[in-house]
Order: structure tokens, then sequence, then C-alpha cells
């Protein structure tokens, strides 16, 4: 079991780094927030993930 929790830290590490990595490559692109809420196409996904509808969400969920 022991093994399982270490492959299980590993990915979670890749995973962090890689998320880190391709977020600094993204603003030393010149890539922004704001730029994307000026695609008509991301919006919905933009106000999918925003951070009050994914609380409301767990709210939902938890039923408070």
């Amino acid at each position: 079991m022991k093994k399982i929790w270490k492959i299980i830290l590993m990915v979670s590490i890749i995973m962090c780094i890689t998320g880190i990595v391709c977020g600094a490559v993204a603003y030393l692109l010149g890539g922004s927030v704001d730029n994307l809420y000026q695609n008509q196409t991301a919006i919905p996904i933009l106000e999918m993930l925003s951070p009050q509808n994914i609380l409301n969400s767990i709210y939902a969920y938890f039923g408070f």
C-alpha cells in the first residue's frame, strides 16, 4: 500500500510542476485572463470555472 501512495504523490507533484510551467509559459507569451474574456467561445467555460460557481456547486452538493 505504501508504494501506491508514493506513486500518487509523484504523479501529483509532476502535475503541479507541469501546471506551473504551462502557466509561466502562457504568461511570458503575453497571455492574460482579460484576453480570454474577450473570446466569445471561452466565456461559458470561464463562467463555469469561476470560483463563485465552484463554491456554489460544492455548497449545493453538501446541502448548505
